[in-house]
């Protein structure tokens, strides 16, 4: 599983910039708007998940209490 984790990485990554140079490119944006743009969301997703989950605990959807029953 490693290796094919380690594989599909880079191929993926590849993959993504080439289509979001496509893209961004019809719409007359420059690549560096792009690479930001999936910068910023790519280092940001452990603080949404984690978010998301307090908001969901504190509303009672899901918890111990939830879980238990």
């Amino acid at each position: 599983m490693f290796g094919f984790s380690a594989l599909a990485t880079p191929v993926a990554g590849v993959l993504i910039e080439r289509s979001g140079e496509e893209f961004f490119g019809r719409r007359g944006l420059s690549g560096v708007l792009f690479g930001a743009t999936v910068l910023a969301a790519a280092t940001s997703l452990h603080e949404v998940s984690s978010g998301l989950t307090v908001v969901i605990y504190l509303n009672g959807i899901a918890g111990p209490a939830t879980i238990a029953t």
